[in-house]
């Protein structure tokens, strides 16, 4: 009932699904012709009816009425079993996680997965004489409140929402429940508090559409720091896949960035993170004069932004004037980055010209305050 009642969950994908990448494309390949800006026929008739069709071909995402049976969005609940196989983690965190990760193969293809899953102990499965293919959540709910630990997963569809997603939408639930379970009604008893605001995805989606719009236009006239959408669907043609090498920092090195940004840096957590790799590319190449850092923002600074459900988050180019770098401080360095970023000094990437950029994706470093190790 309670993931009934939210409206964001009730979306589903277009029917025309199909044609998103051969539209993603043609935006990308218009996006390339009107990089220039000087062309006039991206501004003539024939423009017009270019950037139209693509406009009008773009999927669109729907938001099924509540009443209807195919709104709702099935529990994935485990077995006992399922707790069984996964009594190897770590830690009650770490098995509630495996165990939401096998129940994800239940129902392939869709957009939102909500996991229920009670974590207790097989010895106290079996002082209720629990069959392995019983359910969790009726053993859990059998067993004494103090000896179940519960968690709730939201599995969201990337391609319908990015990272930063998550909070408004587990802030959404928390006070969904608090009116279910009556725990806000007893909260609010001899205040007077105004009605909370119900979430309304078409508040995201006409956001969206106003940026797919702009997205459409013809520079400089489409540019703007977080209200246009960069199409990417032809920066992989010509790419070639380079050196690399995958880093997974453990809870105790986080921990130790974290505190390095606060108390030494001063600035947050995603600035530090630019800072690091920024002055690693330069001590490695100290002949550069400028670093593009092709970045992933969130692009939320608009009001009420933030607690919107979508995919929001964009593709920018961030330049930084580091002039002579050998005389430059790490200190100096994380100024310069955090200046550009208060700032919202990037721009949308023109064609290419991520070849010559160092990629990083910020948007979970941005997003500070998640548990450690998380």
């Amino acid at each position: 009932r309670l993931v009934a009642r939210h409206a964001a969950l009730r979306a589903r994908n277009a029917s025309e699904l199909p044609l998103f990448m051969p539209t993603y494309d043609g935006a990308s390949l218009w996006q390339l012709w009107c990089a220039g800006g000087r062309r006039d026929w991206t501004r003539a008739a024939l423009g017009w009816v270019a950037r139209s069709s693509i406009y009008g071909a773009w999927p669109r995402t729907s938001v099924l009425h509540a009443g209807l049976p195919e709104a709702r969005t099935p529990l994935l609940i485990p077995t006992v079993a399922d707790l069984r196989d996964c009594e190897g983690a770590q830690s009650s965190d770490q098995q509630a996680f495996w165990v939401g990760g096998t129940l994800l193969g239940q129902r392939p293809g869709e957009m939102f997965h909500v996991c229920v899953v009670p974590i207790f102990s097989q010895a106290d499965a079996a002082t209720v004489g629990a069959a392995p293919e019983a359910s969790a959540v009726e053993v859990a709910l059998a067993l004494a409140p103090e000896r179940v630990q519960w968690y709730v997963y939201a599995v969201l569809d990337h391609g319908y929402c990015d990272g930063p997603t998550g909070a408004p939408l587990f802030a959404d639930l928390l006070r969904l429940y608090g009116e279910e379970s009556g725990e806000a009604a007893a909260a609010a008893s001899g205040v007077a508090r105004p009605p909370p605001q119900e979430h309304c995805p078409a508040e995201a989606l006409a956001k969206l559409e106003w940026r797919l719009q702009r997205s459409l236009m013809p520079l400089p006239e489409a540019e703007h720091a977080n209200e246009d959408i960069f199409h990417d669907g032809l920066v992989g043609f010509g790419w070639r896949r380079g050196y690399q090498r995958f880093i997974r920092f453990d809870t105790h090195l986080m921990r130790l960035l974290r505190v390095a940004a606060r108390d030494v840096l001063g600035c947050s957590v995603d600035v530090a993170w630019l800072t690091a790799v920024a002055a690693a590319f330069l001590r490695l190449f100290p002949a550069l004069r400028r670093l593009d850092l092709y970045l992933i923002v969130t692009c939320r600074d608009g009001p009420g932004e933030e607690a919107m459900i979508g995919y929001f988050s964009s593709r920018k180019l961030m330049p930084i004037e580091v002039g002579d770098s050998r005389q430059l401080a790490l200190l100096g360095l994380a100024d310069k980055v955090s200046l550009a970023r208060r700032q919202r000094s990037w721009k949308r990437p023109r064609p290419m010209e991520k070849a010559s950029a160092i990629e990083i994706n910020i948007v979970s470093q941005a997003a500070d305050g998640l548990p450690l190790g998380f």
